[in-house]
C-alpha cells in the first residue's frame, strides 16, 4: 500500500478562507479517489494561511478492474413486433459503442431491461493523481481571486509551490505555470532555506525544526495552554472564543502567546470600545478578573518568539495611542445631542439611487412597526420605532468614523448616556448582530427585530439596483445578511411569514407593480437558497428533508425548521415510508394539466370517492388545529389514518375518466389530498429507504 502527501504553498490568504480551502481540497481528493474506485485507509488535512496539506494512507498502487452495467430501454420497447431491434435499443447501442451481441437482459424492480457490460481497467494511483491534481486546483472557489502571472489563472493568492509525492516519488503536475517539486517553504521569518521533502515523516519533522507546526490541533493546544498559563501569572483566567482561536490557529504557523498591559485610566472607557478595538483591529484578547471586570492586561499570539518583548511592546504603544484617541472621541461625541444627529444623516448617502441613511432609517421605522404586528409584539412598536429612528446616528460620530466596527454599539452606548430606556438603546446596540449564521446568537428580542428589518432593507435595496452576490463574491453582504436574518428568526423562535415583510420592504422601494413582484421573487429565492444551504451545512438536516419542506413553501422560516426536525425524527420509523409512497402516487395524478376548481360534492359518484371526501372534510378542523399548534407529526398521523381510504379510491375509481366533469372533480379531490400533505412537506421528495 502507498502513502500520498500533497502541499499547496501560497502567499498569505485571508485567515477566514484557510479552513474553507482546506475542506474543499479534502472533499475534492476524496471525490476523485471515489470516482476512480481507488480505496484508502485514512486522510489527514491541515492548513495555515500559507500552506494546505493533504496526507492519504493505505492507497493501492493501482485501482481494481471493474465491470459497469449500463442499463438501456426496457425489453418491452427494445424490439418491434417482428423481433427486430427497435429504435430505442439501436440508439442505446450507438451511444455506448456496443454491438447487438453484447446486449443482455437484466431483472430490475421495474421489470426486464436491456443492458451491456463495460469493463474498466483500474488506473495506476500515480496516473490518477497526475490527472486529478490540476483538476482539483482548478475547481477551488474563492470569494475573491487574482491573476498574478502569465498563465492568467485566477487564484486566491500567488502559488509558491506544489508538493505531490507518492511513496516518496514526485508526481509531475503543473498548474498555473507552477510545476510540482519536492521543495517547500519553511517559516517566512525564522527560516531561510527551502526544505526538500521525501515522506510525510520527513515533512512533519523538517517543518517542526524550521518553526512550522503543521497540525492544527497541536497549534491550538499550544495557544490554549500558554494562554491559560500567562493568565494565571496575572492572577486571572482567560476563555478564548472560537472565532479568535480560529484566527490564531490559522494565522500563526509557530504560535507564541505573549501578554501586555495598558494604563489603568483607559478602563474608564466603555469596555465595548476597548474590547472591539483589541479584538477586531489588533487581534488581541482582553482579560477580566474573577468578577468579570476588564483589567488593564491582554494576551495575543505572535508568529515569532518574543523574548525581548518587541511584539508586546509594539502592541502596547499602538494601544496607548488608540485609547488616547478613543478617550477624546468618547468625551467629544457626548457633548452632541445624539438624537439630533439624525439631521446629519440626510447628507450621508446610503447607496446611489437608494437615498440617504436618513431615508434608510425611515424605511426601517416602517418595517419594524410592521414586523411587531406580524410577530404579535405590538407593545414594543413605539420603542422600536424610536430605536429605528436613531439607529444610524452613530455613523456621523467621531468614534465610528475612526472605528467602523463599533457601528451600532456606539449608538446604543451614546443613547444610554442620554438616559433613554433600555428598550430603545439596547436594540440600537445589537442591531448589526449577528454578522452571519455562525456568529453568537442574539438574545435580545428588540435587537433581533430591528436587526431583521435593517438587513431586509439592505437586501431588497441592493437587489432592486441589480446588485448580486455569488458563492465567490458578496461585496455588499447580501448573502451574509440573509444568513443573519435566518439565524435571528431561529434563535428567537419568531413564527411569522418573512414573505410578508419582504413584500412590505419592496413596497417602500419600488412603485411599479410588475417590477415590485419581480423584486419580491428575487428576494424570496435568495432566502430559499440560503435556508436550504443552512439546513444542510449548518443544521445537519438531510438534503432531501430540507428540499421536501422548502419546496413551494411560504417563507415561515421557523415553522419550516420545526418541520424538518419532526420529519427527521420520523426517518427510520414505520410512518415515513407509507407517506412517501402515498404522496408520490398523489403527485403523479395531481400534476395533470386539467384546470380544476374545488371539489363539487354533488358530482361524486362512486362510494370510494364519497367516503374519502367526507373523511377529508371532517378531518380538516383537526388538521387545522394541529397546524396552528405546530404539531406536524400529528398532521402526518391523521393523513396516514386515511391511507386505506386513499388507496381504495385509487384502486377502484378511474380518476382520469373520459367524462370531463367527473375527471376534473376527481383530480380536484386528489389535489385536496396533495394540499393537505404539502402543508407539512412534499413527502414525495424524500428518498425511500432500501
Amino acid at each position: 500500500m502507498a502513502d500520498f502527501l500533497f502541499e499547496l504553498g501560497v502567499e498569505e490568504v485571508p485567515v477566514s478562507e484557510a479552513p474553507r480551502i482546506r475542506d474543499q481540497l479534502a472533499g475534492a481528493f476524496r471525490m476523485e479517489l471515489e470516482n476512480e474506485h481507488l480505496g484508502m485507509d485514512t486522510m489527514e488535512v491541515a492548513a495555515t494561511n500559507r500552506r494546505f496539506m493533504v496526507y492519504i494512507t493505505g492507497l493501492p498502487h493501482q485501482a481494481s478492474d471493474r465491470t459497469e452495467v449500463l442499463t438501456g430501454p426496457s425489453k418491452r420497447i427494445a424490439y418491434d413486433d417482428a423481433g427486430n431491434p427497435a429504435v430505442p435499443l439501436l440508439k442505446f447501442l450507438e451511444a455506448n459503442g456496443t454491438a447487438l451481441d453484447d446486449v443482455q437482459e437484466v431483472e430490475t424492480a421495474k421489470g426486464v431491461y436491456m443492458a451491456v457490460e463495460r469493463r474498466h481497467k483500474g488506473q495506476k494511483s500515480q496516473r490518477v493523481f497526475e490527472k486529478a491534481i490540476p483538476r482539483i486546483l482548478a475547481g477551488l472557489t474563492f470569494r475573491k481571486a487574482m491573476v498574478w502571472n502569465d498563465s492568467r489563472v485566477a487564484f486566491i493568492r500567488p502559488i509558491r509551490n506544489i508538493l505531490a509525492i507518492l511513496d516518496g516519488e514526485l508526481i509531475a503536475v503543473e498548474f498555473a505555470g507552477i510545476r510540482s517539486s519536492q521543495e517547500i517553504d519553511a517559516h517566512p521569518l525564522l527560516a531561510e532555506d527551502k526544505l526538500e521533502i521525501h515522506s510525510y515523516r520527513d515533512y512533519i519533522e523538517k517543518l517542526h525544526k524550521n518553526f512550522v507546526i503543521a497540525a492544527e490541533r497541536e497549534r491550538e493546544k499550544i495557544i490554549l495552554q500558554d494562554a491559560i498559563s500567562l493568565a494565571a501569572d496575572l492572577e486571572t483566567t482567560v476563555e478564548i472564543d472560537m472565532d479568535m482561536l480560529r484566527y490564531y490557529v490559522f494565522n500563526n504557523e509557530y504560535p507564541v502567546v505573549f501578554s501586555g498591559e495598558f494604563d489603568r485610566r483607559y478602563l474608564t472607557l466603555p469596555q465595548e470600545i476597548i474590547s472591539e478595538f483589541m479584538r477586531n483591529e489588533k487581534k488581541l484578547h482582553p482579560l477580566h478578573d474573577s468578577s468579570g471586570r476588564m483589567i488593564n492586561h491582554f494576551i495575543g499570539v505572535s508568529n515569532v518568539p518574543d523574548e525581548h518583548r518587541n511584539v508586546a511592546g509594539g502592541n502596547e504603544k499602538v494601544i496607548k495611542a488608540t485609547f488616547e484617541d478613543a478617550s477624546f472621541f468618547w468625551e467629544s461625541d457626548r457633548t452632541e445631542d445624539f438624537p439630533v444627529l439624525r439631521e446629519k444623516l440626510s447628507a450621508l448617502v446610503f447607496h446611489e439611487g437608494l437615498g440617504s441613511f436618513q431615508d434608510k432609517s425611515s424605511r426601517i421605522q416602517t418595517l419594524v412597526a410592521y414586523l411587531c404586528r406580524l410577530t404579535n409584539n405590538n407593545s414594543m412598536t413605539e420603542d422600536l420605532k424610536k430605536a429605528a429612528e436613531w439607529c444610524k446616528n452613530d455613523l456621523v460620530t467621531r468614534m465610528v468614523g475612526e472605528f467602523p466596527s463599533l457601528q451600532g454599539i456606539m449608538g446604543g452606548l451614546y443613547l444610554r448616556e442620554t438616559g433613554v430606556s433600555e428598550s430603545i438603546w439596547r436594540p440600537v446596540y445589537a442591531h448589526y448582530e449577528p454578522r452571519g449564521f455562525t456568529q453568537d446568537p442574539i438574545n435580545h428580542l428588540g435587537g433581533g427585530l430591528l436587526s431583521i428589518c435593517d438587513k431586509i432593507d439592505n437586501i431588497t435595496a441592493f437587489l432592486s439596483k441589480g446588485i448580486r452576490s455569488s458563492s465567490s463574491s458578496d461585496p455588499y453582504g447580501i448573502r451574509r445578511d440573509a444568513n443573519a436574518v435566518i439565524k435571528v428568526i431561529l434563535d428567537l423562535g419568531l413564527d411569522f411569514s418573512l414573505s410578508d415583510l419582504i413584500g412590505h420592504a419592496c413596497n417602500l422601494l419600488v412603485t411599479d407593480e410588475t417590477e415590485r413582484n419581480i423584486l419580491m421573487r428575487k428576494v424570496e429565492n435568495l432566502f430559499y437558497i440560503r435556508l436550504d444551504n443552512i439546513m444542510r451545512e449548518n443544521l445537519a438536516i438531510r438534503h432531501d428533508v430540507a428540499e421536501a419542506v422548502i419546496t413551494n413553501a411560504n417563507l415561515q422560516i421557523y415553522r419550516l425548521y420545526l418541520k424538518t426536525l419532526e420529519i427527521s425524527e420520523m426517518l427510520g420509523t414505520p410512518a415515513i415510508q407509507p407517506l412517501v409512497i402515498l404522496h408520490k402516487r398523489v403527485k403523479n395524478i395531481s400534476r395533470s394539466d386539467d384546470e380544476v376548481g374545488d371539489v363539487v360534492p354533488e358530482q361524486l359518484q362512486d362510494q370510494e370517492e364519497k367516503v374519502l371526501y367526507e373523511t377529508l372534510r371532517q378531518t380538516e378542523p383537526t388538521i387545522h388545529r394541529h397546524l396552528e399548534l405546530r404539531e406536524f407529526r400529528a398532521v402526518a398521523a391523521e393523513i396516514l389514518q386515511m391511507k386505506p381510504l386513499i388507496d381504495n379510491f385509487f384502486d377502484n375509481v378511474l380518476v382520469m375518466a373520459k367524462q370531463e366533469d367527473l375527471r376534473r372533480n376527481r383530480i380536484a379531490l386528489v389535489r385536496k389530498i396533495d394540499h393537505t400533505l404539502m402543508q407539512v412537506a412534499d413527502f414525495s421528495r424524500i428518498m425511500e429507504s432500501e
